[in-house]
């Protein structure tokens, strides 16, 4: 697995204006709480770097996954009228939840959002990260060991569950793919 730094191959011009997938994280710094934000483009007429980030002038289809500590606060509330940093834009019957031996949660939306003309990324700050991964006949199996390494460092999820959310995120990235 191959992973670019997005911000570190547009400098270096080796990202592929024909297409890819980008993964950003948005890591709270004062709890577990991360959502994850998975976009696949294609046909990118210009890339806009600025200090803060970057506007990809092209449509973009956004898959989003949230880990949600047993420890949360505002679980009741659903994701889409969260806090800025918290928000991801599914309701609870729009995700596939899993539920981890710990009681912690994951959330992946069942179906992407359509991102129409251009999409921005925000450069990474603290712990968060955006990379880019180009488009091949690994990508899926790429993006999917990329989560799982995530999700095991990272979040330490381990067990049964892990697989269950690697094969909904696998079957959400496959919604990803193709522009009609």
């Amino acid at each position: 697995m191959k992973l670019i730094d997005l911000f570190d191959g547009l400098q270096k011009g080796i990202i592929d204006y024909e297409g890819g997938f980008i993964i950003t994280s948005f890591f709270d710094t004062k709890s577990n709480y991360v959502h994850f934000e998975t976009i696949h483009y294609e046909s990118v007429k210009n890339i806009y770097v600025e200090d803060d980030g970057c506007i990809f002038q092209t449509d973009g289809k956004k898959l989003f996954v949230l880990f949600e500590p047993k420890s949360y606060i505002h679980k009741h509330i659903e994701p889409t009228f969260r806090a800025d940093e918290e928000r991801i834009p599914y309701r609870f019957n729009e995700l596939d939840i899993l539920t981890t031996l710990n009681q912690d949660k994951i959330m992946i939306g069942k179906e992407p959002i359509m991102s129409h003309n251009s999409f921005t990324i925000s450069k990474p700050s603290q712990a968060n990260f955006s990379f880019y991964f180009y488009i091949n006949e690994n990508t899926n199996a790429n993006i999917l060991e990329f989560f799982e390494s995530v999700f095991k460092k990272d979040l330490r999820i381990h067990g049964t569950v892990i697989k269950s959310v690697l094969d909904c995120i696998g079957k959400s990235l496959d919604n990803l793919k193709g522009f009609t």
